[in-house]
């Protein structure tokens, strides 16, 4: 692909759009392969083994990567290609939009390792998933999921906030409940894997520090009960109090009430 910089007047913006737009291409690729690979017996496989593929040390060297391995290496060739861009003040909502993807990624690909059955069954679909995942995947995906947060409370101005994009909001709520149930795994977790994921008291309150930030950022720019923003408030709030008791939440950062 000819790099942009061969072309005259390519600014900024152009950058970011066809930065984003071949991010989201990576990642419909990532989901047609999932749909090809669902009869496949050999789909399962651990954060660790794909990693092992994407470096080459598997001793099938000869074997296609498995979507995921395949996927890494994608994302890691397109982060590697838009370093530049990436660098640069305008581009936070490349950052998140990269962030968001690979946490889709890591979620899809351990629901889809769920037996037919399982997936069928599951009331809960993202708790079920997430309780069999490897301690070193939902490791990954709390880094990414606290990212897209991160990203979106570095914006300053609450006028520009609530004039984003409904997919970015959208976007930034969905990670906060990957947040929660994550942290709810790994706070009931007594033996096993999940057991490697260990949160100090005051990681923890730093983890839901944030997210009640968030909560309190859309209320704030909520114009009444029904705006869609309000519900994304609620959403947080009650997912919270569902998870950690109400003097946890307080005692991180105090969820505002109009």
């Amino acid at each position: 692909m000819t790099s942009l910089s061969a072309f005259k007047n390519v600014n900024n913006f152009d950058g970011r759009m066809v930065a984003e737009i071949s991010l989201q291409y990576i990642i419909y690729c990532f989901i047609k392969r999932m749909e090809e690979a669902q009869d496949r017996e050999n789909l399962p496989e651990t954060h660790d083994q794909a990693q092992e593929n994407s470096r080459g040390n598997s001793p099938a060297q000869n074997l296609p990567l498995s979507p995921l391995a395949h996927t890494k290496e994608e994302l890691r060739t397109w982060q590697e290609r838009w370093k530049k861009l990436l660098e640069q003040p305008a581009s936070q909502f490349v950052v998140l939009g990269y962030h968001y993807g690979y946490l889709m990624v890591l979620y899809n690909w351990n629901f889809m390792k769920l037996s037919t059955a399982a997936r069928t069954r599951a009331s809960k679909p993202l708790a079920t998933t997430l309780a069999h995942t490897d301690s070193t995947t939902l490791r990954l995906m709390l880094y990414h999921a606290r990212k897209v947060v991160r990203e979106i409370l570095s914006v300053a101005n609450d006028s520009y906030f609530a004039f984003l994009s409904d997919q970015i909001h959208f976007c930034t709520l969905f990670s906060a409940i990957m947040l929660i149930n994550i942290l709810r795994l790994v706070g009931s977790a007594r033996t096993g894997d999940i057991d490697l994921i260990s949160l100090s008291s005051g990681e923890l309150a730093g983890y839901l520090s944030e997210i009640s930030d968030l909560a309190k950022r859309f209320r704030r720019v909520a114009t009444g009960e029904s705006d869609v923003v309000m519900k994304y408030a609620l959403t947080i709030e009650e997912e919270m109090r569902g998870v950690f008791p109400e003097e946890q939440i307080r005692g991180a950062y105090p969820v505002a009430r109009k």
